[in-house]
């Protein structure tokens, strides 16, 4: 199990970096999957918890994510009705990463203060849905690690990125600059390997994908390609 005390400073030594989603993953074969992401490289496991109330879906929730057992960080973003009132069951699962979604609860800026106090090692972050406003972010900034921007609704499979995520992101971005912050930006949904070339281009800190990684079963093929082209856009930036 990964030790989350330097998680931050994991982040920013690795980034720009691969998140890859579990959901997609086999379940059946879950240890072999979380054995080949190892392998591959990956260092960071992204769960996205459902529970059927805040998004349609419903999918796992913290004794099964406290069974994980692997090198890789876990990224967990919670997609739940009022997650002040679980926090403590996601933290001690051994999470090393906690997003909640602006949108599911009237105190946001209270669940991350709280996150904060149970465990300051853990980081911090904030999902927007695509129908959110940016804007919603700039009280938080203070009590944020990281920025999530769903280029997807949450919960509904099979949905193309938003182009509109791009402008947003740009605007994120800027607004984290003018306010003198060091957070990471995240881009999560809708990724390919045909559009991850141009999400790369974004220069999000952290890219998430899932089911790309895992298509046609080539986990270390699929991530190979998308650490490359994270690597290619980062050394360019550097050279520029």
């Amino acid at each position: 199990m990964y030790d989350n005390v330097n998680a931050k400073g994991l982040l920013h030594a690795i980034k720009p970096a691969l998140s890859v989603s579990i959901m997609s993953a086999d379940f059946l074969n879950l240890g072999k999957a979380i054995i080949s992401l190892e392998e591959s490289g990956v260092k960071l496991l992204h769960i996205d918890v459902m529970d059927g109330n805040f998004c349609p879906s419903l999918t796992i929730g913290p004794s099964v994510i406290k069974q994980l057992k692997t090198s890789m960080m876990l990224d967990v973003h919670l997609m739940i009705q009022e997650p002040l009132n679980t926090l403590d069951q996601y933290i001690d699962a051994g999470a090393g990463m906690i997003t909640i979604q602006y949108e599911s609860t009237m105190h946001s800026h209270k669940t991350l203060q709280t996150i904060k106090e149970r465990n300051p090692n853990i980081i911090r972050g904030i999902s927007l849905n695509p129908g959110t406003s940016y804007t919603v972010t700039e009280p938080l900034l203070d009590e944020v690690d990281m920025i999530v921007l769903l280029a997807v609704n949450p919960g509904w499979n099979g949905q193309k990125f938003i182009a509109a995520t791009k402008s947003k992101y740009e605007s994120i971005k800027k607004l984290i600059k003018e306010k003198g912050k060091d957070i990471l930006t995240v881009i999560d949904g809708g990724v390919t390997l045909e559009n991850f070339e141009q999400i790369s281009a974004l220069k999000a800190d952290i890219v998430v994908s899932g089911s790309a990684v895992f298509k046609g079963g080539d986990i270390n093929r699929n991530v190979q390609i998308m650490i490359d082209a994270l690597k290619k856009i980062s050394t360019q930036t550097r050279n520029k």
